[in-house]
């Protein structure tokens, strides 16, 4: 297998959730879900507890051991009552289920809530969970990515090969939420009523990948005869950066230096890099603000769990 030419940061790995949600279209969709009236009809309607254990098709004592971890959200029953799950739970109890059947020990589980689940209103306890499960019952195509160290994602489902492509990212469990669903609520069919697919060229998803990376300010192309020529990237650069250093970063690179009392206040450059050859070919290092360069093509180890396929 082909060793990725590039490390991730923590602060990468952050970015990593932003970027594969889709970025803006997601955030304008998930900010309109949770502030307006239809999504506060659907979110109360998720987060009505009137199922059972029962409808788990897990034991008692494994619910009850998980909500004493916290991995389950407390149902706040009085003593000797019968414990009330929501739609939320009973699905992300099934998550947790088919998780634990790949081998997560409890502490990635945790990750793995960490980053789905944010604290909202009074209602709802898992904002990005919920959102992804809404979808999934609007018959929209949600998978739920979920990395090795226990980070996850709810994505839209034609993202998941696109993003794939785009950063390289092979190392990670795929849970498909309809197919979750439906097994689910099994007098219930959630399969998307459309699948989009969407098919870019190569250097149109190099293009892409500059924009999604959120290190430049503006990124433009250059076309020839209806083809992607030159991609032009421009981004700010730290002003105590050797000149020197700077210059050798790049082999095709525009370099604006702006003063004042004798001082490098800013730095901006514009580097100029041919297209992608081959999509898959092309991971970018997105840890790093050197000019964008091609890694060896890693081979595919996305994992696809039961509930996507």
């Amino acid at each position: 297998m082909a060793t990725p030419k590039f490390s991730i940061t923590h602060e990468d790995q952050e970015r990593y959730v932003h970027i594969l949600r889709g970025g803006d279209n997601y955030d304008f969709a998930f900010a309109e879900y949770h502030v307006g009236k239809s999504g506060q009809l659907a979110s109360s309607m998720l987060n009505e507890k009137k199922l059972t254990i029962k409808d788990t098709d897990q034991t008692y004592r494994l619910i009850n051991h998980w909500s004493s971890l916290g991995l389950i959200a407390d149902d706040g029953r009085s003593e000797g009552a019968w414990r009330k799950l929501s739609i939320l739970d009973v699905i992300w109890i099934h998550v947790l289920v088919a998780l634990r059947g790949f081998g997560f020990p409890l502490e990635k589980l945790r990750m793995t809530q960490k980053t789905l689940f944010a604290r909202g209103s009074k209602t709802s306890m898992c904002l990005f969970f919920e959102f992804a499960v809404a979808q999934t019952l609007m018959k929209r195509e949600q998978c739920l990515i979920v990395f090795p160290d226990g980070k996850a994602a709810a994505i839209d489902g034609s993202l998941v090969e696109v993003n794939r492509q785009i950063f390289g990212i092979d190392d990670y469990i795929c849970i498909n939420l309809n197919r979750l669903a439906s097994r689910i609520f099994k007098d219930k069919d959630f399969k998307p009523i459309y699948k989009a697919s969407t098919q870019l060229h190569d250097n149109e998803l190099d293009v892409l990948l500059h924009m999604r990376s959120g290190r430049y300010e503006s990124v433009s192309v250059k076309m020839k005869d209806g083809k992607i020529e030159l991609i032009e990237a421009t981004q700010s650069v730290e002003s105590q950066k050797k000149f020197i250093e700077l210059v050798k970063e790049a082999k095709y690179q525009k370099i604006e230096v702006q003063t004042a009392d004798g001082k490098i206040v800013s730095i901006k450059r514009t580097v100029k890099t041919k297209p992608a050859t081959k999509a898959t070919g092309q991971t970018r290092a997105l840890s790093s603000t050197e000019p964008l360069r091609s890694s060896g093509k890693p081979k595919s180890k996305a994992v696809h769990s039961n509930a996507h396929d």
